[in-house]
């Protein structure tokens, strides 16, 4: 995760979703709070597939089941 940030930091790529995310909040906030932060999203994102007990993440919210 630590690599994810420094390799936005330094890249000139074109960032789209949640990598524009991550180097927006790295601008503004810093190395150490936006390393906290990824790593905070992705322990929620692990919680809610664990909790929900669904194979497939959606960013949107909307569940595999309902749009089936």
């Amino acid at each position: 995760m630590v690599r994810l940030v420094q390799r936005l930091a330094a890249g000139g790529q074109e960032l789209r979703g949640r990598n524009a995310w991550i180097a927006d909040l790295l601008l503004r906030r810093g190395y150490n709070r936006t390393a906290v932060a990824v790593a905070n999203k992705n322990a929620r994102v692990i919680w809610a597939l664990l909790a929900k007990n669904e194979a497939v993440y959606d960013p949107s919210g909307r569940s595999a089941r309902k749009a089936a």
